[in-house]
């Protein structure tokens, strides 16, 4: 009597200590579905029971428990569609589902193309849409990327000053999951006049109607690729000289890359010159302009220019009179109704290989 007054005691107590109490015997889950990004990754998800098993049904994503806890794993995918798993999870008869989801790559826009920038330097904007980490790097200081501060899917690559000589590159490259790209950023280099070198004229002659002259370029070193030109000064326009000569450069070199790239020349050699050169030229006036540009090997400015004044002599024929020569009227025929005379030309001594025009006018003339 004794021992059951006891346990109505107890009994009672643990009704009244539980009243309210949901008790729950089915198999729980705290949430059901794990969402993975293209990256993949580690996920939990906990059960209301120690004594589990899980099984997933797609070998990207593992699964493992310990205690009431189970770990989902998935491996990276580069993928455009969502891919899904099931897992089952089981604990004595009971079984419970839960979905593994993970998104494909997406990824839109920073459609990077080769870019030519000016001296100054430039900035440029690209925009993108992805669902994962984008990577975006160039591999020279003087290329910069920066993000937007209020959409940091906003990018900007900031191309500085090309403060010195040469054509200068950069690469700017992205990774994105699966999906990569990149730019070459070409800038133009500062223009400006170098010393050491020489433009003169070395040579000459007189060859009816043209002056002919030899003029000779030396430059300080023989390891520069050059383009060289004497000129008037009237073809020069008014102005900055470095603008002219810059535009120039460009034009030579946008020729020359466009001829390697056809194959029509092998290298830069082939159209410009290196070392000591001398060039033919005809009628240069008696002040002329020498233009020297230079261009590395691979057909690109360099930036640096040689423009001077250049003397050029007259070599023209003596203008003063030379006496001794004969003229004399030697035949004569007439056929009506012409009359044709024939006149001798004898050169004074010492000029018999001299090139000459005879002409014989009439007084009035």
């Amino acid at each position: 009597m004794s021992a059951l007054l006891l346990f109505a005691t107890v009994s009672c107590r643990q009704s009244a200590e539980n009243e309210g109490v949901e008790w729950r015997t089915d198999l729980q889950v705290d949430k059901s579905d794990l969402i993975f990004f293209p990256a993949g990754g580690v996920k939990t998800l906990e059960v209301n029971t120690s004594s589990v098993t899980v099984k997933s049904d797609k070998e990207w994503a593992t699964v493992s428990v310990s205690g009431n806890v189970v770990t989902v794993n998935v491996a990276p995918y580069t993928g455009n569609q969502s891919r899904y798993a099931q897992l089952t999870i089981t604990s004595g008869s009971e079984n419970i589902n839960a979905s593994v989801i993970q998104y494909g790559e997406v990824f839109d826009g920073l459609q990077l193309e080769d870019v030519v920038v000016p001296v100054e330097g430039a900035t440029f904007a690209y925009s993108y849409k992805a669902n994962m980490d984008v990577s975006i790097s160039s591999d020279q200081s003087w290329v910069q990327i920066k993000y937007d501060e209020e959409d940091p899917q906003i990018v900007y690559v900031i191309v500085d000053k090309n403060e010195g000589f040469g054509t200068r590159f950069a690469t700017v490259s992205y990774t994105a999951g699966s999906k990569s790209g990149s730019m070459l950023v070409t800038q133009a280099p500062t223009f400006a006049p170098v010393q050491g070198w020489t433009i003169a004229d070395t040579d000459g002659y007189y060859d009816f109607p043209n002056q002919i002259d030899f003029i000779t370029v030396t430059p300080p070193s023989n390891d520069k690729y050059y383009l060289f030109e004497v000129f008037s000064p009237d073809v020069m326009p008014s102005g900055d000289a470095a603008a002219w000569i810059s535009e120039a450069a460009d034009e030579t070199s946008a020729t020359i890359l466009a001829l390697l790239a056809q194959g029509e020349i092998q290298s830069v050699g082939d159209i410009l010159l290196k070392g000591k050169q001398s060039e033919q030229f005809e009628n240069l006036p008696s002040t002329s302009k020498g233009l020297v540009i230079c261009f590395d090997d691979k057909g690109y400015p360099t930036g640096e220019y040689v423009l001077v004044d250049v003397a050029v002599p007259d070599r023209g024929p003596v203008k003063q009179q030379v006496e001794g020569w004969d003229i004399v009227h030697s035949a004569a025929s007439y056929v009506y109704p012409t009359q044709t005379d024939v006149f001798t030309v004898t050169p004074k001594a010492g000029y018999e290989n001299a090139r000459y025009i005879a002409t014989v006018v009439s007084k009035d003339a």
